[in-house]
């Protein structure tokens, strides 16, 4: 079963995508790729419900993507071995942060150090609830 809203009965929650959130960060299993940082770009897909939002037309109603867009880039900041790490971290503070019910991160790093490998490398995961405590 899918998860309700509150809005006008049994109704799945609504979605909103922010796209192609651009940002450098120290993540890179190599040590220089740590220290000069890679080019990645992510896309946040966000649960919730848009109805009372859209009924109102105040962002006080909804989520505020600007505000998603800038926990991406500062969740980022911090130094990383693994894409899926940086993608778990970025699913937990946007969960943390924000008012949604569920989260789907696709994160791409542009330009892995694989000569084999000239279009990137893309994880993505979907989180729902409250984050995952910590190891």
């Amino acid at each position: 079963m899918r998860p309700v809203s509150k809005g006008f009965g049994r109704m799945p929650l609504d979605r909103l995508t922010i796209h192609h959130i651009a940002f450098r960060a120290p993540c890179g299993v190599r040590p220089e790729e740590r220290a000069l940082g890679n080019d990645f770009v992510a896309e946040v897909t966000l649960e919730l419900d848009l109805g009372r939002a859209g009924r109102t037309d105040a962002l006080a109603d909804t989520v505020d993507y600007g505000e998603v867009a800038d926990t991406v880039v500062g969740t980022a900041a911090g130094e990383r071995h693994l894409v899926e790490h940086l993608a778990e971290d970025i699913a937990a503070a946007i969960l943390a942060a924000h008012p949604v019910t569920a989260v789907e991160v696709s994160l791409t790093k542009r330009h892995p150090p694989v000569a084999a490998i000239g279009g990137g490398v893309t994880v993505v995961i979907r989180r729902s609830g409250a984050p995952p405590a910590a190891p």
